[in-house]
C-alpha cells in the first residue's frame, strides 16, 4: 500500500511539473527563439546544397533521436552516407550532445566526427568555445536536432542555422517527455502557425 501511495505522489508531482513548465514557457521563451530555419523528416532528407547556400561550413549534430534511436548506437546507412557526403563537401561535422557517456565517442568515431559532450544545450557556452577554437562564425554553423527547447533554442541563441528533424522513435528519456515535449506541445502552434505537430514534408 505504501508503494502504491508513493507512486501516486510521484505521478502527481510529475503532473504538477508538467503544468508549471507549460505555463512558464508561454512567457519565458519567445516563439521565434524556438523556430528553426529548416525542417525535415530526418537527417538524410536535409538538402546539403541548401545548407551550403546559407553559408554553412560546420554542422553540430544531436545524437538521441536525431542520429540514433534514444539510448542506442545504431546508425542507418542513409545517415552514414549523408554525413560522409557533407564531409566530402568540406563541411565539418561534430556531435554536440548533452550526453557524456562513452557511447558518444563510439558514435562520433562511427561518423568520423568530432564531439562536444555535456554540451549543456540550450546553453551555448561550450558550443561557442568550440566554434571559436575552430575559427568558425556562428552564422556559418547549423545545429541539427529533434527538440525545440534544447537544439533550436541553442541554435537561435548563438545565431546559428537551426534545423529541426522529427524524432527517430517515440522512446525517450523520461525527463525529455515530462519537460521538453510538454513544453513543445504548449507552444507548437505559435512556433509553427498552421502546421500540425511533427507534420514536416520531406524537407521544408
Amino acid at each position: 500500500m505504501r508503494e502504491d501511495g508513493a507512486a501516486v505522489i510521484i505521478m502527481q508531482m510529475k503532473l504538477l511539473l508538467k503544468r508549471r513548465r507549460a505555463a512558464e514557457v508561454k512567457t519565458a521563451v519567445k516563439p521565434e527563439m524556438l523556430r528553426p530555419a529548416i525542417t525535415a523528416k530526418e537527417l538524410a532528407a536535409i538538402d546539403i546544397d541548401k545548407l551550403q547556400g546559407l553559408g554553412v561550413c560546420c554542422i553540430l549534430l544531436d545524437i538521441d533521436n536525431t542520429v540514433s534511436p534514444w539510448g542506442e548506437e545504431t546508425v542507418t546507412e542513409a545517415t552514414l552516407r549523408w554525413v560522409s557526403d557533407a564531409a566530402k563537401r568540406g563541411i565539418r561535422v561534430t556531435i554536440a550532445t548533452n550526453g557524456k557517456k562513452a557511447r558518444v565517442d563510439r558514435i562520433a568515431e562511427l561518423l568520423g566526427a568530432d564531439s562536444i559532450k555535456s554540451a549543456g544545450k540550450p546553453g551555448i557556452k561550450k558550443i561557442s568555445r568550440y566554434l571559436s577554437e575552430c575559427g568558425i562564425a556562428p552564422e556559418n554553423c547549423a545545429v541539427i536536432g529533434d527538440q525545440l527547447f534544447t537544439d533550436m533554442l541553442a541554435a537561435n541563441r548563438i545565431g546559428a542555422v537551426g534545423v529541426l528533424v522529427e524524432p527517430i522513435c517515440k522512446r525517450e528519456w523520461w525527463a525529455t517527455k515530462v519537460f521538453n515535449r510538454t513544453r513543445e506541445r504548449a507552444v507548437w502552434k505559435k512556433v509553427f502557425p498552421g502546421k500540425k505537430r511533427r507534420s514536416f514534408s520531406k524537407c521544408d
